[in-house]
């Protein structure tokens, strides 16, 4: 099941990936009228909420840290605090690897045997497998993947 989660999400980033890669950085950058964020921090949040979703919450070990990634693309975060733009090449390399990395991981069985500790988020969602969590990753995907389409069209 894991496996099907991940390629969902793996086929979702290969569609952002063909909408984002030529733009330029001032595209990735630009916020427009309106809108709290940008292309870039969109990509990062995606980058971030999967680490947080599918490793997050197991005795797993992250296949990268999370830490730049929660203080930039977290929740409540957003690019008109940032000091420096993020590069938009190595966040995309990030994003398509760490989708690559999760289905691989799916595909070996590794989620199948984690060890997972309930959670609850602010809002009130709650996920009581690993599988919950691996699923609202993908419909997470979508709705992000629907911000970065309109705002694409917007710095067109």
């Amino acid at each position: 099941m894991y496996t099907s989660v991940a390629k969902v999400v793996k086929h979702s980033r290969i569609q952002v990936h063909a909408l984002v890669h030529e733009l330029s950085k001032e595209q990735w950058m630009m916020i427009p009228a309106g809108h709290d964020n940008n292309i870039a921090w969109n990509v990062g949040h995606l980058i971030w909420a999967q680490l947080g979703l599918t490793y997050g919450h197991t005795n797993l070990s992250l296949p990268l840290d999370r830490t730049p990634y929660t203080t930039l693309y977290g929740i409540g975060t957003s690019p008109a605090q940032w000091e420096a733009d993020p590069n938009p090449a190595e966040l995309l390399t990030t994003f398509m690897e760490l989708a690559d990395k999760v289905l691989v991981d799916a595909s070996a069985g590794l989620f199948d045997d984690a060890e997972f500790e309930p959670w609850t988020t602010g809002g009130g969602a709650e996920f009581k497998t690993l599988l919950d969590m691996h699923v609202y990753n993908a419909a997470h995907e979508g709705e992000h993947r629907g911000m970065i389409m309109a705002l694409r069209n917007l710095v067109l």
